[in-house]
């Protein structure tokens, strides 16, 4: 888990970097989401590190640092809505995040649990 987590709190930190650099206005309050995939933004990678999480660590050992930074990310991928999409196949880790993300400022994430609730069994 820690490697996971520690490869997405860096990408994390280099896509927010590269945001505040060429978006400084930018926030959850004013993100449409639309990031430039395939520039130097981290995004991809970003991303990719928040699936290698949910497929390689128990939603059951994520703290409140590793929740928040699964809700950044999926907030970020709300144009394709990739991990999304990817978490329907991880129960344990959708349905936590879902109910972490209510209250959130994370409302890009809120909205991509909400459409697809009905999906999961449970």
């Amino acid at each position: 888990m820690i490697e996971e987590a520690e490869k997405l709190y860096k990408e994390i930190k280099a896509f927010t970097l590269w945001a505040d650099n060429n978006f400084p206005m930018w926030d959850e309050e004013h993100d449409n989401g639309e990031w430039e995939i395939g520039t130097d933004n981290h995004f991809d990678e970003m991303v990719s590190a928040a699936g290698e999480v949910i497929s390689n660590t128990d939603f059951a050992d994520a703290d409140e640092v590793l929740i928040d930074a699964m809700l950044f990310a999926v907030a970020r991928d709300n144009e394709c809505e990739m991990l999304a999409d990817e978490l329907l196949k991880h129960e344990g880790w959708f349905t936590l995040l879902a109910k972490s993300s209510l209250g959130s400022k994370y409302v890009n994430a809120q909205w991509q649990f909400a459409k697809r609730i009905g999906e999961i069994s449970g």
